[in-house]
């Protein structure tokens, strides 16, 4: 047990107190949480959640705000409704000046006028909602904000001028109430038609109008037992209700009856989904929907399949669209002008970690085409471009999350950002974009992206992606302070000032191939002073020759104060990171989960390791983790671990310790059973026991069929092999165990095991059990103790801030 004198303790402290702000785990919680803005219809302005969780109350407020993009001034977010989580949810515009929401299962609108001294609105009566026959909301503990905003400048007509913007609302109003039980979810409205569409549950795939009465008769029937006949049973931490399915509902707008006619669309035919809300998109002539196919067994394959609906025969059988062998599919969306469809599809049915390919469906000439066939990333969402012609795509590449342009079939995606990780991107003009953008140490917030004319002039090299091992790459070292980053038209928050610390070596793209042009512009700031608060965290990429000659990545956070002492003896405690997944990775991104930069605030050199399986590198190195979960990714932490402690003099090797969630708590258990890296303690978060069990408990089976190739009884040896539970008697390295009772990923049996073997051996050990979360801690409260607790054990073994 690690022992940290009263000197170094007041040494630590004595260094720290030269930093500016402190950062606790509260503060960290307590950030604004924004979500993915959502544009109005003539891309002038965006609606955006953000929630906000009050410690002393241990509530979520949720605030409703407007964006304006036809702005170059400062960052300004008028707050148009103030409510809880549950009382203001599914926003939408169904004008440019008309708004929709939900209050439980009531769909109020509400509507914004823009007055300006310059400015020309649309008139408000875009929609004809009968005024007469709404009712003014009552919204248990919401606000309605009436105020006036000024903004130095508006964009009009490419000029700049000073004017007033004033905000005027007249609502919210009751438009019409669903019926209670059927769970209205990802709401879309149809302007041309005057409809709503949404993603809803009903009985035996029935009708809407009798969702409550089933309901009743099912919570009243007099047991507790339900009856099943096929998986799934349960899914992620809900179980699923036997007889009640999601479907596809739709009602018209407007609407004056006092009980409006909710249609399941989906009735009578066989598209139905058991356990989740139904993905669909909508043109202005047809409905397109993504669903398992019901002839194979749901918890054994990923594939999922495309039906289209013309809207002139609904409700009518769906349209196939995708018959043919593949896997999942994502991420479906039309083009603006209707004539595509877009979606992400993988080829492989039954694996989860296959790279995505974008494919489009041409309506009128009834073609599919491949867009991205020959390109080594996997792509997490799609957007169009406004003219109908080109994409735009996010996804993972090196330990970041990226915009890339898509401008043709067969052609590479251009990198728009390099740096940091996006969660969503959509275009608002020619030249510019709205995406949101965050990092280790900076929450999410909007920026319009505005793109370099020329990049459409220059194209990218086909190898451009493709990753290759150390002594092959195509990619270069280069000192870091020969790079110049991405130059900015502003600086809008310390999110964009804080660049990265010059590493000893790190690898980046070569100059001629980095974006450079390109600038950020700002249109929130929620989150400034937590990137205030985290300004002296360093961060730095490390790369190290892993198995086979392949590249492995690491980002390395330092602890404030580090070079302090630089001069002196003293050294400091890591915490070495692996990721769940496995074919996940750590993105330089926000988290209120596992967050980088509250352990180094703590006191703690920061390594999150990128092993073999990791996403973001190429297939090829995601695939290579099939059949060797304990292996290749096991050399390669154990070659980083190395590489670190010889790179790094400042980190005390007697003062390290493991942490890792999911198959990063799998690799915790099978490192104690092989700990030749010297780790003083351990964490393991909802991790496996015993690969064997976890097959037949998990509800997702394709998951470990695919990555153990087969399953315990075609495959058994593959389990066998890399099976922590084989290894118990070497177990020697204190433990953590951490699990919780809704988690049917990896049931709690796992940590129940996991604590018992320890226990029984005599090695020291924890258990922190939540009974109420599921494979994550979310609930604020808990995450407060969850911290609390690895941070105390990792106090008690390797103790907390620099030693001699």
């Amino acid at each position: 047990m690690f022992s940290l004198s009263f000197f170094h303790l007041l040494l630590y402290l004595g260094t720290c107190s030269s930093i500016a702000k402190s950062f606790k785990v509260e503060d960290m919680l307590s950030a604004p949480r924004p979500q993915i803005p959502i544009i109005n219809p003539d891309k002038t302005k965006a609606l955006i959640l953000v929630d906000h969780w009050d410690s002393k109350k241990d509530i979520f407020q949720r605030n409703l705000h407007l964006l304006n993009l036809n702005t170059s001034s400062s960052p300004s977010t008028p707050l148009l409704l103030s409510s809880s989580q549950e009382e203001l949810t599914n926003p939408l515009w169904l004008t440019n000046h008309t708004i929709g929401y939900l209050n439980g299962s009531i769909f109020f609108t509400l509507n914004i006028s823009l007055d300006t001294v310059s400015m020309t609105e649309e008139s408000l009566s875009e929609i004809s909602l009968d005024t007469a026959s709404t009712t003014q909301a009552s919204i248990s503990g919401s606000q309605i904000v009436k105020d006036e905003y000024e903004y130095s400048k508006i964009s009009i007509d490419s000029s700049y001028e000073q004017v007033k913007l004033r905000i005027i609302k007249d609502g919210p109003n009751e438009l019409f109430r669903f019926p209670k039980g059927i769970s209205p979810s990802d709401l879309k409205y149809d302007r041309d038609r005057g409809i709503i569409l949404f993603s809803g549950q009903v009985w035996d795939n029935g009708g809407f109008e009798d969702v409550e009465k089933k309901d009743k008769e099912f919570e009243e029937r007099g047991n507790s037992g339900m009856v099943f006949d096929d998986l799934f049973i349960r899914h992620w931490d809900r179980w699923r209700i036997p007889g009640k399915t999601w479907t596809i509902g739709l009602i018209k707008l407007p609407s004056t009856d006092p009980s409006p006619k909710f249609i399941n669309i989906l009735r009578d035919t066989k598209a139905i989904s058991p356990m989740d809300p139904i993905e669909f998109t909508i043109s202005p002539t047809h409905l397109a929907i993504n669903i398992k196919p019901w002839h194979l067994p749901p918890a054994q394959h990923t594939r999922t399949d495309i039906h289209l609906l013309p809207f002139t025969t609904i409700p009518t059988t769906p349209i196939h669209l995708t018959p043919y062998t593949h896997g999942a599919i994502s991420s479906l969306s039309f083009s603006p002008d209707g004539k595509v469809l877009a979606w992400l599809e993988m080829m492989k049915d039954g694996y989860e970690s296959d790279r995505n390919i974008v494919r489009t469906y041409n309506l009128s000439d009834e073609t599919i085409t491949i867009w991205t066939e020959n390109w080594d990333r996997s792509p997490s969402s799609i957007s169009w471009s406004l003219d109908s012609t080109s994409l735009f795509l996010l996804a993972g590449n090196e330990g970041r999350v990226l915009p890339f342009h898509l401008k043709k079939p067969g052609s590479i995606p251009i990198p728009l950002w390099d740096e940091h990780s996006a969660n969503s991107i959509v275009q608002v003009c020619e030249d510019k974009l709205m995406v949101s953008l965050s990092s280790f140490y900076h929450p999410a917030e909007v920026y319009l992206l505005n793109l370099d004319p020329q990049e459409e002039t220059h194209d990218q090299s086909s190898d451009f992606l493709i990753p290759n091992p150390i002594g092959e790459s195509s990619v270069e070292f280069i000192p870091f302070d020969e790079h110049e980053q991405g130059k900015l038209e502003t600086t809008p928050s310390s999110f964009i000032k804080q660049k990265q610390n010059k590493p000893r070596q790190t690898r980046i793209l070569p100059k001629d191939k980095l974006v450079n042009n390109n600038t950020l512009h700002s249109l929130t700031n929620f989150s400034s002073h937590i990137a205030d608060s985290l300004r002296d965290v360093e961060m730095e990429e490390l790369w190290t020759k892993g198995t086979d000659q392949y590249s492995i990545m690491s980002w390395i956070l330092k602890p404030p104060g580090w070079q302090d002492q630089k001069q002196q003896t003293y050294r400091w405690p890591m915490v070495f990171w692996v990721h769940g997944g496995p074919e996940s990775a750590w993105e330089d991104e926000w988290s209120t989960r596992w967050n980088a930069a509250l352990f180094a605030k703590k006191g703690y050199w920061v390594v999150a390791v990128n092993p073999t399986g990791s996403t973001g590198y190429g297939q090829e190195f995601t695939e290579r983790i099939k059949g060797e979960w304990g292996g290749k990714p096991y050399k390669d932490l154990l070659a980083v671990y190395q590489n670190v402690l010889e790179t790094y003099p400042e980190i005390d090797p007697q003062r390290t310790a493991m942490l890792g969630a999911s198959y990063g708590g799998y690799m915790a258990n099978w490192i104690n059973g092989h700990n030749v890296f010297g780790f003083k303690a351990i964490v393991c978060h909802d991790g496996i026991f015993d690969t064997l069990s976890t097959y037949y408990t998990t509800e997702e089976l394709w998951f470990p069929t695919e990555d153990f190739m087969g399953t315990p009884l075609s495959s058994r040896s593959n389990y066998e092999k890399w099976n922590p539970m084989n290894h118990v008697s070497e177990w020697k390295t204190p433990e953590l165990v951490i699990h919780s009772g809704r988690d049917y990923r990896l049931v709690a049996g796992q940590g129940f095991a996991t604590f018992t073997a320890l226990q029984t051996q005599g090695v020291p050990s924890r258990l922190l059990y939540f009974p109420d979360e599921n494979h994550w801690v979310l609930k604020p409260h808990n995450s407060v103790k969850w911290h609390y607790e690895v941070f105390r054990w990792l106090e008690e073994w390797i103790g907390v801030g620099p030693t001699s």
